[in-house]
């Protein structure tokens, strides 16, 4: 849910009879927190209207959490039954409506001493030590950055149940980059082309001295993602003539006998 232009809430709800019934149930939520921009203009003026329509609505909502008195037969699923939000964020029930009405359940449920506790607290900090442990342990981050979220930050879990989050200092520039250099060195496509030409021509097929070639080739050009090394298709592979079901009518290096009849 888009709550601002600062701030967007990510999770889940349901409601099942476990939920109604009082007992923990799984539910994850996230807030994104960004208070700065670099752009000034919205481009689409629809999501500005968007964002005005959230904010009403979390205006009307907010009415609603914090009167003093039970208010019924509301038209939002979420405000069901009642419950008090504190300015710091604490959730609890209002005096006297402690239980579902129909269920007498309790309205904040009844945690289950089998599952552990459903806080999980995050203090975002920079670590160098533990980025630098990092990059030695894999050599190949520190010239380019594997994957999208390893651009993005990296999560540690400590003994005491926390998380710490150290982000890296990547630009917009530095995934630009990682993107522009894979889509560059994408050939994988063409090797597996050519394998099969080479395959089709050769009386041992796959087992061609080419076609070997190609194969190691391809196993190294499928793990760019993971190992940033780059190949090339070696300009004596290249082939001069193609098998008709490649359907390159003017380079064909067979015919098909099924269709001589028609």
């Amino acid at each position: 849910m888009i709550v601002d232009d600062e701030y967007i809430i990510i999770g889940s709800a349901n409601i099942n009879q476990r939920s109604m019934d009082g007992a923990r149930d799984s539910e994850i939520a996230m807030g994104a927190y960004q208070p700065h921009h670099l752009a000034t203009t919205k481009l689409a003026r629809e999501s500005l209207d968007c964002v005005q329509f959230v904010n009403r609505i979390a205006d009307e909502n907010w009415k609603f959490y914090s009167t003093d008195t039970y208010i019924g037969n509301l038209l939002v699923h979420l405000l069901r039954y009642p419950v008090e939000i504190s300015s710091n964020g604490m959730i609890g029930t209002l005096p006297g409506i402690e239980f579902f009405p129909d269920t007498n359940a309790k309205i904040l449920g009844t945690r289950s001493e089998d599952l552990p506790s459903p806080q999980n607290e995050s203090e975002a900090i920079r670590i160098p030590q533990w980025h630098q442990a990092m990059s030695k342990e894999l050599p190949v981050l520190q010239k380019m950055r594997l994957l999208p979220y390893q651009i993005w930050r990296g999560c540690k879990p400590l003994l005491d149940g926390k998380t710490i989050i150290e982000e890296n200092s990547d630009s917009l520039l530095d995934i630009r980059k990682y993107f522009t250099k894979h889509m560059v060195n994408e050939n994988l496509g063409t090797i597996w082309n050519v394998h099969v030409v080479h395959a089709d021509l050769s009386e041992y097929g796959a087992l061609d001295e080419k076609c070997i070639k190609l194969a190691e080739l391809a196993a190294t050009a499928v793990d760019f993602l993971k190992t940033g090394k780059t190949v090339t298709m070696p300009f004596e592979l290249k082939p001069k003539m193609y098998p008709y079901f490649m359907e390159k009518e003017e380079f064909q290096s067979s015919k098909s006998e099924i269709l001589k009849p028609f």
